[in-house]
């Protein structure tokens, strides 16, 4: 006979599945700063996830190269939120089977600090993750200064560092409200994906995840980030091909 605790609790855990971890145990590896959008994407997946009854453990930022090693050697469930702008600095390798969710993509952005416009003579500020080949290749410019991330980047614009920068959607964003003039950069994206392995049922896992981030705390983020163009098709060797193309542009 149940003691009316054993009740309260079955109870509990129906409400709450995040509390009895009724799913799987997953761990959750990622890159960059505290603030910024992979750290704010990890946090979301985080909470959903957690929710629907699975158990996520977090990891400190790592450096790319060590999240790929500890990717690569991972025998237990993990995800690993990125974006394809990674193929500048490291080599990967990653299979349609590892591709979760592939989620949204965002335009890269010129702005324009002052008067000297012409790339030819113009000194242009772009984080250290672009592909510096293709800016002087494709977009003509000469005078690259590297910077650490897209916020620095756009920090030297406010200062007036360079004569314009080559930065994300939502730094653009920032200086579009500052009064710069930006327009969007043709043949480059910044696509973000989630990667994982090692799931019982990676198809259902998808499934989770396509409803995570298609809850109300993604799209309220989404809404701040001025995320609008949705990838998220479900697709599995489609979003791969997707996700591969991007990464190979910025590791021209």
């Amino acid at each position: 006979m149940k003691t009316l605790a054993t009740v309260i609790i079955s109870a509990i855990l129906i409400l709450h599945p995040s509390l009895g971890w009724t799913k799987e145990e997953l761990t959750l590896i990622r890159g960059g700063s505290d603030t910024g959008t992979t750290s704010q994407r990890s946090d979301l997946y985080t909470t959903a996830l957690e929710n629907m009854g699975y158990k996520v453990n977090r990891v400190p930022s790592m450096p790319n190269n060590k999240l790929i090693k500890v990717f690569e050697s991972m025998t237990d469930p993990v995800i690993w939120p990125i974006t394809t702008d990674y193929g500048s600095t490291v080599t990967l390798d990653f299979t349609a089977e590892q591709i979760v969710a592939l989620e949204y993509t965002g335009e890269m952005y010129i702005c324009h600090v002052g008067e000297r416009t012409n790339p030819s003579e113009a000194k242009i500020g772009v984080p250290k993750s672009i592909p510096m080949n293709w800016v002087r290749d494709q977009l003509g410019y000469k005078t690259l200064v590297p910077y650490k991330n897209n916020g620095s980047t756009r920090n030297a614009a406010l200062a007036g560092e360079v004569d314009a920068v080559m930065i994300n959607q939502k730094s653009a964003n920032n200086l579009k409200s500052a009064g710069l003039s930006c327009g969007v950069v043709e043949g480059i994206t910044q696509t973000a994906f989630l990667l994982g392995k090692n799931f019982k049922d990676m198809d259902q896992f998808r499934k989770d995840v396509a409803l995570a981030y298609k809850g109300k705390e993604f799209s309220d983020w989404q809404t701040k980030a001025g995320v609008t163009n949705h990838l998220f098709t479900g697709d599995t060797d489609k979003d791969y091909q997707t996700a591969r193309k991007g990464f190979d542009v910025w590791a021209d």
